[in-house]
């Protein structure tokens, strides 16, 4: 959107309306909202918010203390103003700013970038619902298996390279040439 918002009448539902013609539903690693009960969260890294893999933590977190983490997009339109990055260092996207490569360290890792197709429950109609299980799914939970319910971070990075060999060799390849940077 360009130009401001009329708080008057009904702008709720235009503004809705708009979003629901216009808009596009962002993909699963995205999440704008997080409502939970105040015990959760007591210790949460010092992440930099605005920067990714902060939001991705807190479903892998729930996950790990086997809390029901319920995806909610089916139920509240979230909007979220599309908007360049010519406003952080260099121009350079969120993704590959700092901040992001020190909010992943933080948080454990990539092993710990769990999207919203890792919940376990949807909101529907005013309920919860198991997520469904399609072949995707279910792949998806062995594979966090070790890591979620043994809570073995090398058994669940060992469970990524069997499902992802590739991405794995490539991952040993870039932390060994860090490495011998360093040296």
């Amino acid at each position: 959107m360009e130009e401001s918002i009329s708080f008057f009448g009904n702008w709720a539902g235009c503004l809705n309306e708009r979003a629901q013609q216009e808009g596009q539903q962002h993909g699963q690693t995205g999440s704008d909202y997080f409502i939970f009960p105040r015990q959760c969260f007591m210790q949460i890294p010092d992440f930099a918010v605005g920067r990714a893999g902060w939001d991705n933590w807190m479903i892998f977190w729930g996950r790990w203390q086997h809390w029901a983490v319920v995806d909610m997009t089916a139920s509240l339109t979230a909007i979220h103003q599309n908007h360049g990055y010519g406003h952080l260092p260099g121009g350079v996207i969120h993704y590959q700013q700092p901040e992001t490569h020190d909010n992943v360290r933080m948080g454990g890792g990539r092993r710990t970038i769990f999207k919203l197709s890792d919940a376990t429950h949807d909101l529907v109609d005013g309920g919860l619902a198991n997520k469904p299980l399609d072949w995707v799914a279910f792949w998806r939970e062995v594979e966090v298996f070790p890591l979620i319910w043994l809570q073995s971070r090398p058994l669940g990075w060992l469970s990524f390279a069997l499902f992802h060999p590739i991405k794995a060799f490539n991952e040993i390849k870039g932390w060994l040439a860090y490495k011998l940077r360093r040296q």
